[in-house]
Order: structure tokens, then C-alpha cells, then sequence
């Protein structure tokens, strides 16, 4: 696994520049092998690589006297739970959350949480964002960053449509408005490297145009 939290050190940018060739390279092969699961999974990881890189504030990026206060949505991903410990690495406070949706294994993300588990600053609340206690959640935080999604490309078409509706838009717009009015010094999005569709450059941009080919894209 890409070791993110790792990268965000602005002490090592170039171990983080090596991870990011190391995963291009790795993308142009399964390209050439026409290893579809293995493209799409590299382009998320690039994509976010490249995202964390950015969203996550330097050391002493704060206003003066101002602490880190996050509430981390999707805090139980992969990417969500190496976030949560960037954050923690650099003095935040995190909150994260997570309703364990069942496209991955309850038990893997039982695992991603253990690493910041205990850990001085950490909570963890067991929520989805339509749901949860948005308002307490969000009390005295600085910064939000929303990761929180129903995964796949596939099951986003047919009976499964409502689900990604509900775990995306819905719960999205629910946190857009829970924030409405609180002095926030950023609000993440991170979204999906399938909003740029099939046919797109590789590596991808962030400045891509978006041509999505499905609901979840």
C-alpha cells in the first residue's frame, strides 16, 4: 500500500514524488496488460495521493493561536484513516466518522481504525453523515474533510441507484448545510477520479474536464 500519511511530510517530498512515479509507472503497465480493476484502483490512488498532497496543511500553516479541529467523514478508508493520522502527526485534534456501508468488509476498516485508535486527539463516531449528530460534530471545528461515499462504478446503475444517491448527494448536501455559517477555515471534497470519465489523459488532472459515464461518477 501507498504509505500517504508518509508522503504529506513536507520534510520528504521526494519519497512522495517517488511514490507518485512509482504508481504511474505501475498505471501504464496495467494499461498495456488491459488490467482494468488494477487502472481504475491506481487512478484512485494517484488521484488521491495527489489530493492529500494539497488539502493537508504544512506544519505551522495555521492562523497563530489557531488549532486544528477536524471532522473526518469516510474516517475508516483507507485514505480517511491515513488522513486522520497526517492530521494527528501535525498536533490536530480529529473527529472522524463512519457508517461502515458494505461494499468493503466491516473487518478491514475495523483495521484501518486501530491505527488511530487510542491515539492523544482521536475520536471516533460510529454515524453516517445523514444521520449523524451533524451539529455537535461539527461545534468548534476549523477544518472539514469529506471522504465519505458509497464506492463503485457498477452497482451506482439499477437497483442499487438510491443507495448512491442517498450516501453521495444526499448526505454531501446535508453536510454543505449543516456548515452553512460556521466560521470553517477550509471544507475538503474529495471526490472521485471517475467524474472524468473514460476517455481522459493519463496521468489525470484535477483540471480535467468531467465527463462522467455513470451515477457514481
Amino acid at each position: 500500500p501507498v504509505h500517504i500519511r508518509a508522503c504529506l511530510d513536507s520534510l520528504d517530498r521526494k519519497r512522495a514524488e517517488q511514490v507518485l512515479r512509482d504508481l504511474i509507472g505501475r498505471l501504464k503497465a496495467a494499461e498495456r496488460e488491459g488490467r482494468a480493476d488494477d487502472v481504475r484502483q491506481l487512478n484512485v490512488q494517484i488521484n488521491e495521493l495527489r489530493i492529500r498532497k494539497a488539502a493537508v496543511p504544512a506544519p505551522g500553516a495555521n492562523p497563530p493561536g489557531v488549532r486544528m479541529k477536524a471532522l473526518v467523514t469516510g474516517g475508516a478508508g483507507f485514505i480517511g484513516s491515513h488522513l486522520c493520522a497526517a492530521l494527528l502527526d501535525r498536533g490536530a485534534q480529529v473527529t472522524a466518522i463512519d457508517c461502515f456501508t458494505d461494499y468493503y468488509p466491516r473487518p478491514i476498516k475495523v483495521a484501518n481504525l486501530h491505527v488511530n485508535a487510542g491515539r492523544p486527539g482521536f475520536r471516533f463516531v460510529e454515524a453516517s453523515v445523514q444521520h449523524g449528530a451533524l451539529d455537535a460534530l461539527l461545534d468548534d471545528k476549523t477544518h472539514v474533510f469529506h471522504l465519505a461515499a458509497q464506492a463503485g462504478v457498477r452497482k451506482s446503475w439499477g437497483r442499487d441507484f438510491r443507495v448512491y444517491t442517498d450516501n453521495n448527494v444526499d448526505a454531501t448536501q446535508r453536510l454543505l448545510e449543516a456548515c452553512v455559517g460556521r466560521p470553517l477555515h477550509r471544507f475538503v471534497y474529495a471526490s472521485s477520479s471517475s467524474v472524468y470519465g473514460d476517455d481522459v489523459a493519463i496521468p489525470m488532472r484535477e483540471d480535467a474536464l468531467p465527463q462522467p459515464v455513470s451515477p457514481y461518477g
